[in-house]
């Protein structure tokens, strides 16, 4: 992953990735696959597993810290077509952003990193 090594160079230390990913999962609530932390569909509690199996794993001298989380999603929750922006799930785009800070909020508090820089 040509990020890591970027990453491993102007930090002089080894990054490292925990990849959580579901393909066509929203933030939103909804009745098929979320991210939404108080959503019972699983996803947000299997991020949270695997990234405190990711820290408390130590390969070598050092220690395992959080560094940052990337967030990659969004096409499920608002839809754009054509010219101009029309979303296919009005209810779940116009919540988008509450629906992004909840989870923000609980990652940052459920990892014990209140000052974790979301990308």
């Amino acid at each position: 992953m040509g990020i890591a090594a970027s990453l491993d160079e102007a930090l002089a230390a080894r990054a490292g990735f925990v990849k959580v990913a579901f393909d066509g999962a929203a933030l939103a609530p909804n009745d098929q696959l979320d991210w939404h932390p108080d959503s019972d569909r699983e996803l947000y509690s299997r991020l949270i597993h695997h990234v405190r199996a990711a820290m408390s794993e130590r390969r070598g001298p050092g220690r395992v810290c959080l560094g940052a989380l990337f967030w990659v999603q969004g096409e499920s929750d608002a839809k754009s077509g054509g010219a101009g922006f029309v979303s296919e799930q009005p209810a779940a785009a116009m919540a988008y952003e509450g629906n992004l800070t909840t989870l923000v909020q609980r990652l940052r508090h459920d990892l014990s990193a209140p000052d974790l820089p979301i990308i």
